[in-house]
């Protein structure tokens, strides 16, 4: 059989030489035909490098909490009373004599600081912090509080943070200032007591009958007074000279030291 019939009588169909003298000779082991060639990969395009990172910025330190202030006690351990959306200090407060005036912190923050410089316990940045609890804790309150009230706060506040030896100073400052008041109150007014007399505007001159308008009377009206006020503020206690002197009760002979009219 020639190639070229062979050809022709299988149809067109494509054969290699090989294959079809392989199938005549009956081999069942055809040539392997040649692997085909792997395409290549698409080259990958070049990545963009990337941005450097920002440096991070470099924390604070902490600042230093300092030496004790007190027994067991640093600024920073103090308590914190304060409150998101909560008013930090009040708007007035009320006076002694029942004036209303605005509230003042640096006032507080000088008390405490004078106590703290007497004991060495703290010193100005421990005042501030604590005149400021201080006005918060008077901000909760519904109505302005009274001077004397805000001093109660104050003691409360050094004896909560443990400032025990200035929380004594400052009861014992309160006592003195309340006593320099007692005194004042006790002090004549010299001028309006020689003219009350001059005048006789002064009931006194005729409380007593055995004593009349000269110049001893003036000088017996004028030392009465001074024993009346030792009596109602060192003898008698504090209510009974008040009530004396606002007029609920009379206590009679007062300006004389001892007793009067005893036969003695």
């Amino acid at each position: 059989i020639t190639l070229a019939g062979f050809v022709s009588n299988i149809g067109g169909e494509s054969f290699s030489a090989t294959g079809v003298f392989g199938s005549i000779r009956g081999d069942s082991d055809a040539a392997p035909a040649a692997p085909a060639p792997q395409t290549a990969q698409a080259a990958q395009a070049p990545q963009a490098p990337q941005e450097p990172q920002a440096p991070q910025a470099a924390q604070a330190p902490q600042a230093p909490t300092g030496p004790e202030d007190g027994p067991g006690r640093t600024a920073s351990s103090m308590p914190n009373q304060g409150g998101s959306g909560q008013s930090e200090a009040p708007a007035t407060v009320v006076k002694r004599n029942g004036e209303t005036v605005p509230f003042d912190q640096g006032r507080i923050e000088s008390a405490i600081a004078r106590a703290g410089a007497a004991t060495g316990e703290l010193g100005g940045a421990e005042a501030h912090l604590l005149a400021r609890q201080v006005a918060i804790r008077l901000a909760r309150r519904a109505t302005p509080a009274h001077v004397e009230e805000i001093q109660d706060a104050v003691e409360r506040i050094l004896l909560d943070s443990g400032f025990l030896g200035t929380a004594r100073a400052y009861i014992v400052y309160r006592e003195q200032h309340k006593r320099l008041r007692s005194d004042a109150r006790v002090v004549v007014d010299v001028t309006n007591s020689i003219n009350e007399y001059l005048d006789r505007s002064d009931w006194r001159i005729n409380a007593n009958a055995n004593q009349g308008y000269s110049l001893g009377g003036l000088i017996l009206n004028s030392s009465g007074k001074i024993t009346a006020n030792y009596w109602l503020s060192y003898v008698y206690p504090p209510e009974v000279g008040q009530a004396h002197r606002e007029g609920d009760i009379h206590i009679h002979d007062l300006d004389m030291l001892s007793g009067y009219c005893a036969g003695w």
